[in-house]
């Protein structure tokens, strides 16, 4: 190596280890072949990273929006730089997935420690032997152990231990000694489809406090926690409500007001204003948690009657519409309402004319069916394939020869599939002022209206079935709704 070339690593050595952003910079364009896009909020979470590197913050939370760069920036490229301050650094990186947490792994150890570039410029490096994605070490005897949230921490720790008396000196001399020790790093703890379930929070919440914040080899280990807010209880409301004056919180919302009360895109490079604003009206709850972290509690009706479009049956010209179509929500056990939304689509505006919604069973509902599809004209249907779904299907085809029919599964719950469709069903959807009070279409309206956005619903066929129709309309028609916003 020349003597030009030694002095160009050092220098490129002391603005990795000087500048997180740099550091993720750097290793980026060597390692995608490409820039790394760079927004004011990478540079807020960087100067977060910061701050634990050099013991300043013990526990930080970042809350921001899914694809914006957090795990690159401050899952992969943390841990990284961690390893190049201190190849004795020993991290603990949990996700909800444990294919996500080993893929990050893998990612850190291929992309990182056996990157050319970084042997360069760095002494850590990999243990013979250490081909897991689950737990890999170097040389120098740190670690990266990955896993999910609930899976196996027994024997793992993060951190490096202190020895009686070296805890002062080490914090007032961190920044010439470069000896960060190792982390614990949470990255999404839990599924943003099970956030709205009592159960897997208090799973995840309790997770934490038993076991995964333990796994700290000294007072001094920091603890990072980066999602998107997804509950008011989710595990960073849990821990902001019980110890908030231990964390510090960095939540980065995507829609910002300037002094002038107008609103903008945080990063226009990753979505317009307007994109961001129609999908705040698609989906309002989900959307302000996500997107603006701001995980409003869900009270109350979630469709009231007030907030719905109606229309009468007289007034709507159907010969004009765009295409006529259903969702089938199939009744799995004998207190379930069948629910078969029949929907004509006029541009943007979803009139639902037509309901099935009754507990008669799958058999003697086959023959509705073929008399509603006969009598609207249905040219698709889609029907949910799940439990009894698919042996329903089966013989709904056998009868129905004059319109596509479409398997749905869904691998979601319930309640996160309703709130999803909330505020496209709201915008867009018009119901029928005119149902008769004894109808079909009378109990799925009562049932809709009468859904509650938090809680055990008795009952809750009809807005499953709503919210089946809803996904699939937007999908078919995606460019429609979204005013050819990506």
């Amino acid at each position: 190596m020349s003597t030009n070339e030694s002095e160009i690593n050092q220098v490129k050595k002391e603005f990795c280890l000087n500048d997180t952003l740099f550091f993720t910079r750097h290793f980026f364009k060597r390692n995608y072949g490409k820039k790394f896009i760079v927004n004011k909020h990478h540079k807020l979470i960087s100067e977060a990273l910061e701050k634990v590197y050099t013991g300043q913050t013990k526990k930080l939370i970042i809350n921001i929006a899914p694809r914006y760069g957090k795990t690159e920036l401050a899952v992969k490229n943390f841990i990284a730089k961690g390893f190049a301050l201190n190849p004795k650094a020993k991290f603990l990186h949990v996700s909800y997935s444990q294919d996500l947490a080993q893929q990050n792994s893998e990612e850190v150890r291929d992309n990182f420690i056996l990157n050319p570039e970084f042997t360069k410029l760095f002494p850590a490096r990999l243990k013979q032997g250490s081909t897991q994605k689950k737990k890999w070490s170097t040389e120098q005897g740190g670690m990266l152990y990955a896993t999910a949230t609930g899976g196996q921490v027994t024997g793992f720790g993060a951190g490096q231990i202190e020895e009686d008396g070296e805890t002062d000196e080490f914090f007032d001399n961190y920044e010439k000694s470069k000896n960060f020790g190792g982390a614990i790093v949470i990255d999404d703890p839990i599924k943003p489809e099970d956030a709205d379930q009592p159960n897997s929070r208090r799973k995840v919440n309790e997770r934490y406090e038993s076991t995964l914040k333990n796994r700290v080899n000294s007072v001094n280990t920091p603890i990072i926690i980066i999602m998107q807010r997804l509950h008011e209880n989710d595990l960073c409301g849990h821990l902001i409500k019980s110890e908030g004056d231990e964390w510090e919180v960095l939540s980065l919302p995507c829609i910002e007001e300037d002094e002038e009360g107008n609103e903008r895109s945080m990063w226009e490079f990753k979505h317009s204003i307007e994109w961001l604003q129609t999908e705040r009206k698609r989906n309002p709850t989900v959307f302000g948690r996500q997107f603006q972290q701001n995980p409003m509690p869900a009270a109350g009706i979630l469709f009231p009657k007030h907030e719905l479009n109606w229309y009468k049956s007289e007034d709507l010209n159907k010969k004009d519409a765009d295409f006529v179509m259903c969702a089938n929500d199939v009744a799995d056990e004998g207190a379930d309402d069948y629910c078969m939304a029949i929907a004509y689509v006029f541009d943007t505006n979803v009139y639902i004319e037509d309901v099935l919604f009754n507990k008669k069973g799958l058999d003697i509902n086959v023959k509705s069916i073929v008399e509603k599809v006969h009598r609207h004209e249905i040219k698709e249907m889609h029907i949910e394939t799940n439990g009894a779904g698919k042996k329903h299907l089966k013989n709904v085809r056998n009868e129905v020869r004059t319109c596509r029919i479409v398997g749905k599964h869904n691998s979601t719950n319930k309640e996160s599939r309703i709130l999803n469709e909330e505020g496209f069903v709201k915008i867009n959807f018009y119901f029928r002022a005119d149902y008769e009070a004894d109808s079909e279409y009378a109990r799925y309206i009562y049932e809709l209206t009468n859904y509650l956005k938090e809680g055990r619903n008795e009952h809750d066929d009809a807005a499953d079935g709503t919210a089946l129709l809803a996904n699939v309309i937007y999908q078919k028609f995606k460019s429609r709704f979204t005013n050819g916003n990506n």
